[in-house]
């Protein structure tokens, strides 16, 4: 059996190895290559495209607000900010926040959830990590000053429907919930 394996482990590592790199030096193939030096915030793109008959592709903070309404946010509220308008949504007795992403003028075509939670004790380094490692879809992190967030992001990149973006406003309310119950493997 572990002859196999190694015999099997030494095809695989051989295939892989007889993949042709691109050659850098012929202007064709810098074309295939991940650019990682795109300008922050997406600008300068292309032009937006249509979205495709009953869906959205962007959407303004009024009709996030007009979306989410009834999806179960205890209250809503549209705020001003230095960075623009966003939504202050109630989970429970929790303030989370909506902000829009990706914006041209006042269509944006990401939203980001985010709660802002202060410092807490009982979380360490330890604990984001297994949270973050065990979970897919919200992740947490400490600012610079410690202070724990939970966040989640959604793309309306190629159009959705609204009937989406709703679920979507649906699954942070039980995601975030989920977060603050956590107990990290062995705890």
């Amino acid at each position: 059996m572990k002859l196999a394996l190694s015999c099997l482990a030494l095809v695989a590592c051989g295939a892989i190895a007889s993949i042709p790199l691109l050659p850098t030096g012929t202007p064709g193939a810098i074309a295939h290559q991940i650019r990682l030096d795109r300008p922050v915030g997406g600008g300068g793109g292309a032009a937006p495209q249509k979205a495709p008959s009953g869906l959205v592709m962007d959407v303004s903070v009024e009709d996030t607000m007009r979306i989410m309404k009834n999806v179960g946010f205890g209250a809503m509220s549209i705020e001003k900010g230095e960075g623009g308008s966003f939504i202050k949504a109630q989970v429970d007795d929790l303030t989370t926040i909506i902000w829009h992403n990706n914006c041209e003028g006042s269509r944006c075509r990401a939203l980001h959830f985010a709660a802002y939670l202060g410092k807490q004790d009982s979380v360490d380094d330890a604990f984001i990590q297994d949270y973050n490692r065990n979970t897919m879809f919200t992740k947490m992190a400490q600012d610079k000053d410690g202070e724990l967030q939970n966040t989640m992001a959604v793309s309306l990149v190629g159009g959705v429907s609204e009937e989406h973006i709703r679920i979507m406003g649906q699954s942070w309310i039980v995601f975030f919930r989920e977060a603050l119950a956590y107990k990290p493997e062995g705890r």
